[in-house]
């Protein structure tokens, strides 16, 4: 196990991973994209908070966060609607909440 200091906010924090793989941080929802930016921002690790709240306000990205179906109507994919947390009880049609 490592003690790290996260870039972004400062907090120490322990990593046990031996390779990116196997990092707990993968296992944070968020599309592709925000992870591809922020690997270029940053030079190290950063905390879970830190990972979670940059994915919380990250505008969604096409493609990974949705899609235009044929109708042209924007449909949100199951990834995206679980990071956001909550249902909204719209029936969106890959609501991970079951409703």
């Amino acid at each position: 196990m490592e003690t790290k200091l996260c870039e972004r906010c400062g907090n120490e924090f322990y990593c046990e991973a031996e390779s990116i793989e196997n990092c707990w941080c993968t296992e944070v929802q968020m599309a592709s994209a925000l992870r591809t930016k922020i690997a270029s921002l940053y030079t190290d690790c950063l905390c879970v908070a830190c990972l979670q709240q940059l994915a919380a306000v990250a505008p969604p990205v096409q493609g990974d966060d949705y899609y235009v179906n044929e109708q042209g109507r924007v449909v949100f994919t199951a990834s995206f609607l679980k990071r956001r947390g909550y249902c909204c009880g719209s029936g969106c049609l890959h609501c991970p909440y079951g409703t």
